[in-house]
């Protein structure tokens, strides 16, 4: 999921709004963006392809757990 679609679905009530918190881990996404913003010519440094494998598991897990912490 990506912060688009988790706010998205929250906003028309798809998802309980605790599962916004899913949005947080999108701080670990400097590294990459750094990267994209800048000499785009060498290859992505380890860091920054790091970061986002770090950031797909979070935010997944986030949701996840507010999903479960909603149901309860």
């Amino acid at each position: 999921m990506d912060i688009p679609s988790i706010l998205f679905a929250v906003g028309f009530e798809l998802l309980p709004p605790v599962c916004a918190l899913g949005a947080l881990p999108s701080v670990l996404l400097a590294r990459p963006l750094l990267w994209a913003f800048a000499d785009t010519e060498q290859p992505v440094p380890t860091p920054a392809l790091s970061s986002n494998v770090v950031w797909n598991l979070i935010t997944n897990l986030t949701v996840a757990a507010t999903l479960v912490v909603a149901a309860a």
